[in-house]
């Protein structure tokens, strides 16, 4: 896309969020929550060109499983699998370079509001999380998006949490879930239990 960086809806949306913080820092003893949810990195895979320019369609690898047939998998895989049998690696490919524009253009945003937080004395006081619903194939075992196959690219997802009291470079290697963020928010930002389905 040509569309200026400013003009898309994810730098808007955290331009949003910064407004957010700079309001909450002027009560400084209430404390606040922000929830900043994109749809990028997403299909259709739009990015602004000087994203988009970051990366080398011709210079990303396939992924290990392209080639997987799916022989052996329920044959429901395999039919999803047809609907990108039109497309040869250089559209995949592609593809590939315009999802790690839009995740570098997320990055970016993240990056614009760590710097306010870090402006108005907020970052130190300030638990950070950050993660994804779902992952995207983008070339593995040739399907694109995300849906029924049970593979790792959509299971596993980024969950990255800063701030005061988090241990930093923790690799946590047990299996998590969605659902125990909210309970680990509560119970670590207050001390008291949050009955619920997460843990």
């Amino acid at each position: 896309s040509e569309q200026p960086v400013e003009e898309t809806a994810e730098y808007q949306l955290y331009s949003q969020g910064i407004d957010f913080v700079r309001s909450a820092a002027s009560e400084p003893a209430r404390p606040w929550a922000l929830f900043l949810s994109s749809e990028a990195p997403h299909d259709p895979y739009v990015a602004p060109r000087s994203y988009f320019e970051r990366y080398d369609p011709a210079a990303l690898p396939r992924p290990a499983s392209f080639e997987d047939d799916l022989t052996g998998r329920p044959a429901i895989y395999r039919r999803i699998q047809r609907v990108w049998q039109d497309l040869d690696w250089d559209d995949y490919a592609r593809a590939t370079a315009c999802y790690y524009a839009l995740c570098s253009l997320i990055d970016d945003q993240i990056g614009r509001i760590v710097a306010a937080l870090e402006e108005l004395d907020q970052l130190d006081n300030t638990v950070i999380v950050f993660t994804s619903d779902h992952g995207d194939y983008m070339g593995a075992h040739r399907l694109m998006l995300k849906g029924m196959p049970a593979f790792e690219e959509i299971y596993r997802v980024p969950l990255i949490m800063a701030g005061p009291g988090v241990p930093v470079a923790r690799v946590v290697d047990q299996t998590a879930s969605l659902l125990d963020i909210g309970p680990t928010l509560v119970e670590f930002l207050t001390g008291q239990s949050f009955a619920c389905q997460g843990r």
